[in-house]
């Protein structure tokens, strides 16, 4: 059976595109290399302490990556739709709290418990994702620096609530642990959950929407060409807010989920980073559904090998941090590497054609 001249297009595009990933941590690897041994290390061997961890420690790698999964849609939706989701950190933190506090607040059946708190948590994730979006197609207003500000009002209203109304020790600023009938069970004695499951369900849900439904190339089309968009009868400020809604959602679920399936209860500044993370992820994967499963898990090795790093040679804490920082942004070069493929492709051709 042959296949059509689209089909092959698109799986070569496909290919490609997960040339460009893996190009772009290659190149990640080679600059981490050199600044550790800059200062006085060698590389492998701390490449081999971070890795060694992260696979030693594989149940964490799984937990870490079940949210980033989900913070990296909740960047992915939106930017196809031509919006950007700078508040997925304080998304993810209130969804995390909305979760705790339905489960440790209501006794609800087992089964109904945990859906109930994951809908709770994306409905929080979605209204404040909602907030850059009004402001950006009501009154024209950058969505990044709105989100950005959502993010640090959000944070102190999140750690208000945790220090006073739903604090639930007395030693740190912390709910009450969730009710057994609203926790997600784990897989076997390992440290994550059957959550994952539900996130990767969700990517492939997500690129099914994106690719195959009208509402989906409706919102590509309102990123693509939003004049275009307009004359083909799209409400473009529509889909602006629909994919910013469900970017948050994902969000809020990411946190929903580690707290269900994972602490058992929301802790101030711990989903830190968590949503800033999630831009990463999902430029690394060229802000493809699949391909964010791949780039999650990538990151979560990371971030958990680091700490191994810290530990076990004189890396400071503080390089560490930077080290992980370097990797975040070199991350984002298959967008580099596709401009100089790009640019090395005329010459190629001008050369063929010259040798004939």
């Amino acid at each position: 059976m042959k296949l059509s001249s689209d089909k092959k297009a698109r799986l070569k595009w496909k290919s490609l595109d997960v040339l460009y990933v893996l190009v772009s941590i290659l190149l990640a690897l080679v600059a981490g290399g050199v600044f550790i041994l800059i200062t006085g290390n060698n590389p492998l061997q701390a490449y081999g302490i971070m890795f060694s961890k992260a696979f030693s420690s594989f149940g964490q790698v799984l937990r870490r990556a079940t949210v980033y999964i989900l913070t990296g849609l909740a960047v992915s939706i939106p930017i196809k739709t031509g919006v950007i989701n700078m508040g997925g950190e304080g998304q993810v933190a209130a969804g995390a709290l909305t979760a705790a506090v339905l489960g440790s607040a209501f006794m609800l059946p087992l089964g109904i418990h945990p859906i109930a708190c994951m809908l709770g948590a994306m409905i929080t994730g979605a209204v404040l994702a909602l907030i850059p979006a009004v402001f950006k197609t009501r009154f024209g207003s950058s969505e990044v620096v709105t989100g950005i500000m959502v993010n640090y009002l959000v944070q102190y209203l999140l750690q208000y609530l945790s220090m006073y109304t739903f604090r639930g020790s007395a030693n740190s600023a912390q709910t009450a642990e969730v009710f057994d009938s609203a926790k997600i069970a784990r897989v076997g004695d390992a440290q994550w959950s059957y959550g994952l499951f539900i996130a990767i369900a969700l990517c492939f849900a997500m690129h099914f929407v994106m690719s195959r439904t009208r509402v989906g190339l409706e919102m590509q089309s309102a990123g693509l060409n939003p004049l275009a968009a307009r004359y083909q009868g799209v409400n473009v400020g529509r889909m602006s807010m629909l994919a910013m809604a469900l970017g948050g959602a994902m969000a809020g679920l990411g946190g929903s989920l580690e707290v269900l399936g994972g602490r058992y209860l929301y802790l101030d500044t711990y989903f830190a980073s968590y949503g800033f993370d999630g831009i990463a992820v999902s430029y690394m994967a060229k802000n493809n559904p699949i391909m964010i499963i791949i780039t999650a898990m990538f990151i979560s090795v990371l971030k958990v090998g680091a700490v191994a790093l810290d530990r076990q040679t004189n890396v400071s804490v503080h390089f560490s941090t930077a080290l992980q920082g370097i990797f975040i942004i070199l991350l984002v070069s298959p967008y580099i590497v596709q401009a100089i493929v790009a640019k090395l492709k005329p010459k190629r051709k001008a050369q063929l054609t010259a040798e004939e």
